[in-house]
């Protein structure tokens, strides 16, 4: 195993039921690589001699081994390995593959052409574009692997093939690619991850190369074969018409193209429930999901969703709150909330985190608003966001607010309680109606975000743990991308202010600074520097919530 940070490339190996491949797969990397620094096995609760296998191979330098409690499908696992992974070059890998002389300084010389996404290698198991076939004159009937290797990299020294779908048995990002992208979607428990990342990056202007000088070898379908085969084609199938569910909220009901058109390949074949809305087990999907992420200030969340419910017009959105780990009775008022869709996390992840997960379980086809629940809505508020958003390169649109940092902050807002609150929003809505102002950046307390501009860019980077400056993130990315931002000044929300923080204010600080070094180092190379976050607020006697 290659010693670590000796090179710029991760490996990352998800497992379940490998044991004859997680070892011999370790020892090609050693043998033949020259630019690996670690490798990060994630074991996703193998039920065979797996365990034992990694047992044997437990403390080579260079190799981590990650063991998940429960096996929740390849693109959590994965992910899991791409967060631990260090190199600016991560390599998702299957066990049942072998690598051969030199592969990874190849692939890399690919993958550092610019405006690539990703890169893959050709196989001897794999979808035909990628096929080793194709890219020589003969394949013999009896040879080693390594001879196999030499001559694909010598007949196609250099060459690469843009394609349109690159299959994930091994699949080389830029770091850089994930910031700006996202990770795997983890809604697709099983297949289809590969297909959802390729189309991702099509969209988000990402090349796709076939490095054709490299060759890995490919077992293909050994943890497939572990597990009855009608449970992997059910896993497959729910997989396949989450993906299609995800496009047809990308390009509408009956306008997905076929999978020809989007990848160049024929076996992608949703079941007849996929389109159908009316099919789904929730009933008609929502223009619109309100995700909500909620640790502990059981208080505040009832009086959030008490405006929620009077003041946004019936019939078109969804609640979606995400319970971070509470532990002040917060679950018990949920599981009683009728209208309202509870994620339930085991223990406080952080906003980002926690919002991802909401934005996962969102059935919304066209926006999704991240709200805190120190936020109290007022009338028109969503139809206001809507408004400001409804240009087709505007992708995220915000709230003016009594506390905020920057230019959506209203400083006319003097008030005394939530009635004289209503009446200043009333007058604010009248006064500046339709007077929608360019943004560089708007504040995560009351975020509209269209589906598209997550489906392009990713998620919430989770990096900023418990929460700031992820916000400032995404706004950046998808700026970059090419979306708009905008002030929706005509809408007025009321925001006490940092309340889960103002519970530990003492480490808050702390938590600002850790969280602006951490967006500096990201952003670095593109000369963006942190704006100053204005500390957590003491609760105000007249805005009590109680």
């Amino acid at each position: 195993m290659p010693r670590p940070a000796t090179g710029r490339v991760s490996v990352v190996v998800v497992t379940y039921n490998s044991e004859r491949d997680i070892g011999p797969l370790a020892a090609s990397i050693a043998a033949h690589s020259r630019l690996v620094r670690e490798v990060i096995v994630v074991d996703n609760a193998s039920t065979d001699g797996t365990a034992a296998a990694l047992r044997a191979i437990e403390g080579t330098a260079g190799l981590t081994i990650l063991r998940n409690a429960r096996n929740e499908g390849y693109s959590i696992a994965a992910n899991r390995g791409i967060r631990a992974a260090t190199g600016d070059l991560v390599v998702l890998l299957n066990p049942d593959t072998r690598v051969t002389e030199g592969w990874d300084a190849r692939l890399a010389a690919h993958a550092d052409a610019p405006g690539v996404g990703a890169v893959g290698p050709v196989s001897n198991y794999v979808s035909w574009e990628q096929r080793v076939e194709r890219y020589l004159d003969e394949v013999p009937q009896r040879i080693d692997l390594e001879s196999l290797a030499r001559a694909v990299a010598s007949r196609n020294a250099g060459r690469s093939l843009e394609s349109r779908l690159l299959i994930g048995f091994c699949l080389m990002v830029p770091r850089r690619v994930f910031d700006e992208v996202g990770l795997f979607d983890e809604t697709l428990v099983l297949g289809n991850d590969d297909l959802d990342f390729s189309w991702r990056l099509g969209l988000a202007g990402k090349k796709l190369l076939i490095a054709t000088d490299v060759f890995v070898y490919h077992r293909g379908q050994v943890s497939f074969g572990s597990r009855p085969r009608a449970e992997t084609d059910a896993a497959v199938e729910a997989s396949t018409d989450r993906l299609y569910l995800k496009l047809e909220a990308h390009y509408g009901r009956g306008r997905v193209p076929p999978g020809r058109d989007l990848w160049g390949i024929e076996w992608f074949r949703p079941t007849a429930l996929a389109g159908r809305e009316e099919a789904r087990p929730d009933g008609p999907a929502p223009r619109t999901s309100i995700v909500i992420p909620v640790h502990d200030q059981l208080s505040y969340t009832k009086l959030c969703l008490e405006n929620l419910r009077r003041f946004t017009k019936a019939g078109e959105y969804e609640i979606v709150v995400v319970d971070d780990g509470s532990r002040d009775g917060t679950a018990e008022f949920l599981s009683g909330e009728k209208d309202v869709r509870v994620v339930t996390n085991p223990s406080n992840l952080g906003f980002p985190a926690a919002c991802n997960r909401g934005i996962r379980a969102a059935r919304a086809t066209n926006e999704i608003v991240l709200l805190n629940n120190d936020v109290v809505v007022t009338e028109g508020w969503l139809e206001g966001l809507l408004r400001a958003a409804a240009p087709p390169d505007v992708g995220l649109a915000g709230p003016v607010t009594n506390r905020v940092k920057g230019r959506q902050k209203d400083e006319s807002a003097g008030y005394d309680d939530l009635d004289d609150m209503r009446r200043h929003a009333a007058e604010t809505a009248r006064r500046r109606r339709g007077i929608h102002v360019e943004a560089e950046t708007l504040m995560g307390f009351c975020l509209l975000v269209k589906r598209g501009v997550f489906e392009r860019i990713g998620l919430l980077d989770e990096r900023f743990g418990l929460g700031n400056y992820e916000d400032d993130d995404l706004c950046l990315r998808a700026g970059k991308a090419g979306f708009r931002l905008r002030i929706a000044s005509d809408v007025f929300v009321h925001h006490y202010g940092s309340r889960t923080f103002a519970a530990r204010a003492a480490s808050y600080d702390e938590l600002l600074e850790r969280n602006r070094k951490l967006f500096d180092e990201k952003w670095r190379k593109d000369g963006v520097t942190a704006a100053p976050r204005t500390p957590a607020w003491p609760p105000l006697p007249e805005e009590s919530a109680t």
